[in-house]
């Protein structure tokens, strides 16, 4: 799975995806208004390295979980969760500039 569709799947289900964030996990932007919270859910199935492997929802959520549980016992470090993190908003800002382009293009036909 994608971190884009991974993203979509997570945000889908946003109440179950945010509790499976670990309760010592602060997650908060530096703008108190953005909602990073999606994004460091699907860093946490990136970490656990079966985000490629995911196809669907429950697929999703075992990622997510297992990558929790290797942050709460140490394997993966918290740099790495905010970089995966990092990476999964980078992905939504790109899909958005890309829908951008497309409808700039399209009010201009």
């Amino acid at each position: 799975m994608d971190l884009l569709t991974a993203h979509g799947l997570a945000a889908a289900r946003l109440t179950e995806a945010v509790g499976l964030l670990p309760e010592d996990l602060e997650v908060v932007a530096d703008d108190p208004a953005v909602d990073i919270r999606v994004a460091a859910v699907v860093g946490l199935g990136v970490v656990s390295g079966w985000l490629p492997d995911a196809n669907g929802w429950p697929d999703l959520k075992a990622a997510i979980s297992h990558g929790a549980s290797l942050l709460e016992a140490g394997v993966v470090g918290f740099d790495e969760v905010e970089r995966a993190t990092e990476e999964a908003i980078v992905e939504v800002l790109r899909w958005g500039e890309r829908v951008a382009l497309a409808l700039m293009g399209a009010e201009r036909n």
